[in-house]
């Protein structure tokens, strides 16, 4: 299936795809009448073999089809305050940890609990490696779209004080 227009998070959909034999090829930015008929097409046609696997949106959110197994990435504010306010009280509990800004990349599935954390910015490798030690047994608040609720990804910048 090719692919046009800006994408999020191809990453997590080309694994999705690949898993049920669908090899995603992306074709850059330029969109036109042929690929969005094209698009059209196999939106449809996947829409009817995969329905149980894909997630509706009701807004026009999306410019491609999403499946409920994929990462989306969480915009929403009150989601990013919470998820803040518990990692905030959890480093409170920790000791020996050294001043600075941590910026983390938390791969949240559907249950709220870290399958990955990426450290896009860290402050040196014991504070680094004890904050994602322990992030990895917290849990989280994952989003929701509608009714259901979808693997997340969420970067926080982080002051440890």
């Amino acid at each position: 299936m090719f692919e046009f227009g800006i994408i999020s998070s191809p990453d997590t959909n080309a694994i999705i795809l690949k898993q049920i034999k669908i090899e995603l090829i992306s074709g850059g930015c330029n969109v036109t009448e042929g690929i969005d008929c094209y698009r059209a097409i196999m939106d449809n046609a996947i829409r009817k073999k995969y329905h149980d696997k894909i997630i509706e949106y009701p807004g026009e959110g999306f410019d491609r089809i999403r499946f409920k197994d994929e990462f989306f990435n969480q915009t929403d504010s009150t989601l990013f305050s919470e998820n803040s306010k518990i990692i905030v009280k959890y480093l409170s509990d920790l000791n020996g940890l050294k001043v600075g800004k941590v910026v983390i990349q938390l791969f949240i599935n559907k249950q709220g609990k870290p399958v990955k954390i990426k450290l896009l910015k860290g402050v040196d490798k014991q504070t680094d490696f004890i904050l994602t030690e322990k992030l990895q047994k917290e849990t989280f608040k994952a989003m929701t779209i509608g009714k259901v609720t979808v693997n997340s990804i969420l970067t926080l910048p982080i002051n440890i004080k």
